[in-house]
């Protein structure tokens, strides 16, 4: 078969490999070093094991599929928090793809390459499904494993790689976040120091979940997956997510004043910011005895985001000018209140 579709099958050829990975040599040895064009989450991939044998399935899961847990983090210490935080932006993770290094301990296989799948993809996914306004919210969980890719490295492998992924719920998705220039922050315990958001359930059935911040700002989201009860967590090998919140605008701008002496009208001019449907507009007009309120109500049409409408209520007799305190504006569901002084 060689390479169809990104995939690697027996008979190879070291030149099916070159074209996969996309690195122009032939050479076995820097074919299987080349870190940055391999796939870290394919499974059957160059990992390092003394054989010179193509290596069996229990063989490779006992080397982690290639990947190596280089570090994982205090998540008590803000020290730590923003160390983690500065390495992953600049894409050193806790997790990293280790590579054969050759000699008799580390043999360079080509048949390592049997069942590669470039097109492999993270099992665990962090994505941005925010609204438009108002906050950041971010997607955590896993793929199930028949949505994965062929050859794909499963949830469950992961327990393999690292000590703190457990399939019970003491294992959790998080984050490291910084808004502005503020500190960098955790999210993934609750108040009693447990996963808020775990990844699997007690019966081992993996979980998915949104996690939610609100605020007016610039975040930048680091992805992590965290033990509670070893007080550690690992960032993972996911580019960040940089997000700008922006608090949503009034659907209109309004301004009122009153028109008159001894007859009067109350002036109400509205713009769009949106499109907003017909509707009507009651306006309340309160003097000193509020009692003897003066309310009319007027139709307004459909306004295009954008345009200007002016409403003007009849001739007002019931009081003076004088005699007014306030009066409320009542508008697509909401209820404006000015003043006279204003």
């Amino acid at each position: 078969m060689g390479l169809e579709n990104g995939i690697l099958t027996q008979p190879l050829s070291v030149y099916d490999i070159a074209n996969c990975i996309g690195v122009a040599s032939t050479d076995v040895g820097t074919l299987c070093t080349a870190k940055s064009k391999i796939n870290i989450w394919a499974k059957y991939k160059p990992v390092r094991y003394n054989s010179i044998k193509a290596l069996t399935e229990e063989q490779r899961k006992q080397c982690s599929y290639g990947i190596l847990d280089v570090q994982e983090y205090d998540f008590t210490q803000q020290s730590v928090l923003n160390q983690a935080f500065e390495n992953a932006l600049n894409r050193v993770y806790s997790w990293q793809y280790e590579i054969p290094e050759g000699g008799v301990e580390s043999l360079y296989r080509m048949l390592d390459f049997d069942g590669y799948n470039h097109n492999a993809i993270c099992p665990l996914f962090f994505e941005d499904n925010s609204p438009q306004w108002n906050k950041v919210i971010v997607n955590a969980g896993s793929i199930l494993d028949a949505a994965l890719p062929q050859g794909n490295i499963k949830l469950s492998d992961l327990t393999e790689i690292s000590t703190i992924v457990n399939t019970n719920d003491s294992t959790g998705f998080g984050i490291l976040y910084k808004k502005d220039n503020d500190a960098v922050r955790l999210v993934g315990l609750d108040v009693e120091g447990n996963c808020q958001y775990p990844c699997f359930n007690s019966n081992g059935e993996a979980l998915t979940h949104s996690i939610t911040l609100e605020g007016k700002g610039v975040y930048t989201i680091v992805p992590i997956i965290l033990a509670p009860s070893h007080g550690l967590f690992a960032t993972l090998p996911l580019k960040a997510i940089i997000k700008e919140v922006r608090k949503k605008p009034a659907s209109y701008e309004m301004h009122s004043f009153l028109s008159g002496v001894s007859k009067f009208s109350v002036i109400v001019e509205v713009t769009a910011n949106e499109a907003i449907a017909a509707q009507n507009m009651v306006i309340r007009v309160y003097p000193k005895n509020e009692a003897n309120y003066y309310e009319e109500t007027i139709p307004i049409p459909i306004l295009a985001k954008g345009e200007y409408y002016t409403a003007i209520t009849d001739k007002i007799e019931a009081f003076t000018i004088s005699e007014v305190v306030y009066w409320t504006v009542n508008y697509n569901n909401k209820l404006t209140t000015f003043n006279k002084s204003e």
